[in-house]
């Protein structure tokens, strides 16, 4: 049985992003055809976000459908390509530091944000991985940061501008203290 372009394609995508060969490149296969007759994506897509999924969290297996058929449906209900998607959403797992199988929950944190908000996921994307340094200093959670960004963007406050005031506010707060978080919790001051 001899492949065509249309059926080796998929595979040679997934097979260069992870560098899979033998039974792992079998089970990855395995995972991106269970995945593909159920997605109604076009094979690339399929296989794009599979590998993409399966080099930044290291899943494999179930965790690595379930994740994966996560992210098809999450570039589904928000109108994104699913690369986008998939690429974005992954930025912002890997500098908030949120595990595969918390990704989950934080794909539905942004979805919910950005129903609520009107935000775009591009938009709030890359403000999550923006902020990320400067809200965990101050002690945002992963949903308190989505929220906050959202809201200000809603109301018409850029967050960028604000999340950089706040980052130089904090660089003059470590300047003249040494620690800018014991500084906050010596004012007892929280966000």
């Amino acid at each position: 049985y001899t492949l065509s372009l249309h059926d080796a394609l998929p595979i040679f995508i997934i097979q260069r992003a992870t560098g899979a060969t033998g039974e792992r490149l079998a089970g990855l296969q395995q995972t991106f055809s269970d995945l593909y007759k159920a997605s109604g994506r076009s094979a690339e897509e399929v296989a794009t976000a599979l590998a993409k999924i399966a080099v930044e969290t290291r899943a494999s297996g179930a965790s690595l459908e379930s994740l994966t058929k996560q992210n098809l449906a999450f570039a589904k209900v928000t109108g994104t390509d699913v690369r986008t998607a998939v690429e974005s959403t992954q930025a912002v797992f890997k500098r908030w530091g949120i595990e595969a199988v918390n990704q989950a929950a934080a794909l539905d944190v942004l979805y919910g944000v950005i129903k609520e908000t009107g935000i775009g996921v591009g938009g709030l994307t890359e403000r999550m991985a923006a902020a990320a340094p400067i809200a965990r200093t101050v002690g945002l959670s992963f949903q308190q940061a989505a929220a906050m960004i959202g809201t200000m963007e809603e109301a018409g406050v850029p967050a960028e501008d604000v999340l950089n005031r706040m980052s130089m506010a904090l660089v003059k707060l470590a300047k003249t203290t040494g620690d800018p978080v014991s500084a906050l919790k010596e004012l007892n001051l929280r966000i």
